[in-house]
């Protein structure tokens, strides 16, 4: 009798301390979702019209899908699949989403622990999304570093994370070879191993976009600089806004896209001079392009913008080589409001079906495009 007296006192004390983790886990888990609801959520806002968009011998739709998107590459079409980083529900927690180009279903859905997270580049296997660093609780108001997290192309689980010291933003990225290619919003570029997320080289020379046997092609923040492999010296530098990354070939450079509250260009350039070909203005969208053809929304000719609303604003899908219109596509209302982090405008296409994402009608807008009239 007195041995299991002395018992009783150690298992009432496992008892409490039990309760006790019970308690802190159920504590937490409330916390968390109140954390979840109120900081993380993203609420859409007011939706200022809904889009139809003008059908054509050129364009026949294939589905839509209500989004939010966050920025300028949020949208990005490849591997059969559109890629979003936004919400899909309003109000919502940020997530990247697959959804099948062809019917808009969704694949998969991971959810991102933050309202400001991007979608930086795909390829067959990784869908790379950064995560800006966010301030830490403490006397001094610090911040945190930011973040590339690679996903599964296919499964959507994650591969790798990796902080980027020094950085509270990622604002490009690439990949090259065997390389992603970063460059922070302090202008510091880093090099990291696509497999593993392992940071190779930092510098500030900018950011390696492409290169060939005799030429490395640098994207800096005033623009693109081609630059000699042998001596290190600069060939040519071509001056714009250029967001998001240019899309390379073996004879041009397409570059060029808005960047937020102001109107943008898309120029062709001669890979080996960086000569102009062709050059359209008052862009409102990122660029995409497919084999033979680029595409990107822009503001009808003869309009003022007038900081806010852009006129006439119409799809259009431009040949890569001559740079003369292939087709055109207009919406319903023609007009857009622009010039925020709520109103960007995303192209993505992919072999023959462009995604189109109109941001303050939240609608994401899937079309087979025909050059046959």
């Amino acid at each position: 009798m007195k041995r299991l007296s002395f018992l009783r006192p150690s298992l009432a004390m496992s008892g409490f301390l039990l309760s006790g983790v019970v308690v802190t886990l159920i504590g937490a888990y409330f916390l968390f979702q109140y954390l979840k609801k109120d900081f993380l959520t993203v609420d859409w806002g007011p939706t200022i019209q809904n889009y139809a968009v003008s059908q054509n011998n050129h364009f026949k739709e294939l589905w839509e899908q209500s989004v939010f998107a966050g920025c300028m590459t949020c949208v990005i079409a490849a591997n059969d699949s559109v890629y979003v980083v936004g919400t899909l529900q309003n109000p919502g927690l940020m997530s990247l989403a697959q959804l099948d180009i062809l019917t808009g279903e969704v694949q998969w859905q991971k959810t991102l622990f933050s309202d400001s997270a991007a979608l930086l580049t795909v390829n067959s296997q990784y869908v790379l999304v950064s995560i800006p660093g966010g301030k830490v609780a403490s006397p001094f108001q610090s911040w945190d570093t930011a973040q590339i997290i690679a996903y599964d192309s296919v499964s959507g689980d994650q591969v790798w994370s990796e902080k980027i010291p020094g950085t509270r933003g990622i604002s490009t990225a690439y990949i090259v070879d065997e390389s992603v290619y970063a460059l922070s919003g302090n202008d510091k570029a880093f090099q990291l191993d696509i497999n593993t997320g392992q940071i190779l080289n930092e510098t500030r020379l900018g950011l390696l976009a492409s290169h060939d046997e005799q030429t490395d092609y640098f994207l800096e923040f005033e623009g693109l600089r081609a630059v000699d492999k042998t001596t290190g010296e600069s060939i040519w530098f071509h001056e714009d806004s250029i967001y998001p990354p240019p899309q390379f070939s073996e004879e041009i450079i397409i570059a060029g896209g808005s960047t937020l509250n102001r109107l943008g260009n898309v120029t062709a350039l001669n890979r080996q001079s960086g000569d102009i070909l062709w050059q359209y203005e008052n862009v409102v969208s990122n660029i995409a392009v497919n084999d033979s053809a680029v595409f990107f929304l822009r503001m009808g000719e003869n309009v003022v913008w007038d900081g806010e609303s852009v006129s006439n604003v119409q799809l259009l899908v431009v040949n890569t080589q001559a740079g003369t219109i292939i087709a055109s596509m207009a919406f319903d209302p023609p007009n857009i409001t622009f010039g925020s982090r709520s109103f960007q405008y995303n192209i993505a296409v992919h072999d023959d079906v462009v995604g189109v994402y109109l941001a303050d009608g939240r609608q994401l807008i899937t079309l087979r495009f025909s050059s046959d009239s």
